[in-house]
């Protein structure tokens, strides 16, 4: 898996740093799911439901601080 790289101190873009950060690895995981056989639209579309529905998951579970 792709390095990620922690924030920068006293960044005033930690938002976009973070994006920059991770976009590699969110690229690898795209790229492993079509070699299993997943189109990259499914992927993707994939990669933003579990971006929506996990943070609320997490607080009804009240484990959001295990991360």
């Amino acid at each position: 898996m792709a390095t990620i790289i922690p924030p920068k101190a006293q960044s005033v873009i930690r938002f976009i740093d973070c994006q920059e950060a991770l976009e590699a690895s969110v690229q690898e995981v795209i790229a492993n799911a079509a070699i299993a056989g997943w189109t990259p639209p499914e992927a993707m579309a994939a990669i933003i439901a579990i971006a929506e529905t996990l943070p609320l998951a997490l607080a009804k579970m009240k484990s959001w601080t295990q991360y």
